[in-house]
């Protein structure tokens, strides 16, 4: 992470070049990068994570500035460091070498953690959007990532399927 102060001179770069919004990457494989009341966990890499204070003063920097901030949250991938504390929101599939990048999406205890940390991005972003990734996940024109989904051999997965009349991987993702 950037030195505080080093993040608003290059923030203030951004406004003079007439950029009126700052995609702030705040969560991916390695952790999340402020001090969160519901994704607890160490510093990143050995880099000091921003408190919430110091977020709610960068986006008041960043309004004053005419800049609107979004941030980004990684969906349902980049979940190594989730998955590390929180071993259960993994896909319940009996195979070696399981893949620790993406969450379960059938698990009820996923949904609720992403709903408590969602609602605390908003109380501290409050902007009109929140970028969500979802980038890497199974998609069937690349077959080659699938290794890293295994939603279509969790038993979880398929339960929250069946309930939800859902019959593709690709709603699964929607859902």
């Amino acid at each position: 992470l950037p030195d505080f102060e080093r993040l608003k001179e290059d923030i203030k770069r951004l406004s003079l070049a007439k950029c009126n919004f700052l995609h702030l990457h705040l969560m991916d494989e390695m952790g999340l990068c402020y001090e969160s009341s519901v994704y607890a966990g160490e510093d990143i890499r050995g880099t000091k994570r921003y408190s919430i204070d110091r977020m709610r003063e960068l986006v008041v920097f960043c309004r004053d500035l005419g800049i609107e901030v979004i941030p980004e949250i990684e969906i349902p991938s980049h979940a190594t460091y989730l998955l590390q504390h929180h071993p259960d929101f993994m896909c319940d599939c009996n195979i070696e070498n399981q893949s620790k990048w993406n969450i379960c999406a059938g698990n009820e205890r996923v949904y609720e953690f992403y709903f408590k940390l969602i609602d605390e991005i908003c109380e501290i972003f409050p902007g009109k959007y929140i970028h969500v990734g979802g980038d890497e996940l199974y998609f069937a024109d690349f077959p080659d990532w699938n290794d890293f989904c295994h939603w279509d051999i969790c038993k979880v997965c398929a339960k929250r399927m069946q309930e939800e009349n859902i019959t593709e991987i690709t709603e699964l993702y929607c859902y």
